[in-house]
């Protein structure tokens, strides 16, 4: 039996291509998790940004408290942005977000509210962020199940919080 001079043998290329995809099964998931570990990041940037733009805005309409929308801290009466444009997007690096506030009749400034965000995509773990009036994010992960995480008007529910 001769053997031909150029090419690769079919066991050879077997091996190569069981490397190949070892190596892809190694890398992939870790891929994925710095991708989602840096969007967190991100988003927890995102919260505090609102947060300290919620707060000037509270402090300089001491009448009314916290803002009714976020649309009143991007587009306000002042022509004073507290905010940029991309909030008046509905998501933010694929996550929705959902505003609640206290809904006192107007004599009585709004003293606290809650901001939610969380995964548009319903594929793989579901992360949830929410931040209130006190600063403090609050997150959680669920699998297949829906979060206990809320938004309400008097502050975040459930969750573990976030140093």
């Amino acid at each position: 039996m001769s053997k031909s001079s150029g090419g690769f043998e079919r066991i050879q290329l077997i091996w190569i291509l069981a490397t190949a995809v070892l190596i892809g099964l190694i890398i992939v998931p870790v891929w994925i998790r710095r991708r989602e570990s840096e969007k967190a990041i991100h988003i927890k940037a995102w919260l505090r940004n609102f947060h300290a733009a919620s707060e000037v805005y509270r402090n300089r309409h001491p009448e009314q408290g916290y803002p009714e929308t976020i649309a009143f801290l991007v587009q306000n009466a002042e022509k004073i942005p507290y905010l940029d444009d991309s909030w008046l997007k509905q998501g933010i690096l694929g996550y929705r977000l959902a505003y609640e506030r206290d809904k006192r009749a107007r004599p009585s400034p709004r003293t606290t509210y809650a901001l939610k965000v969380e995964r548009e995509s319903k594929v793989g773990p579901q992360r949830t962020f929410c931040i209130d009036q006190r600063g403090i994010i609050w997150t959680e992960e669920s699998f297949r199940g829906k979060s206990t995480l809320e938004a309400t008007p008097e502050g975040c529910r459930g969750g573990i919080e976030v140093v």
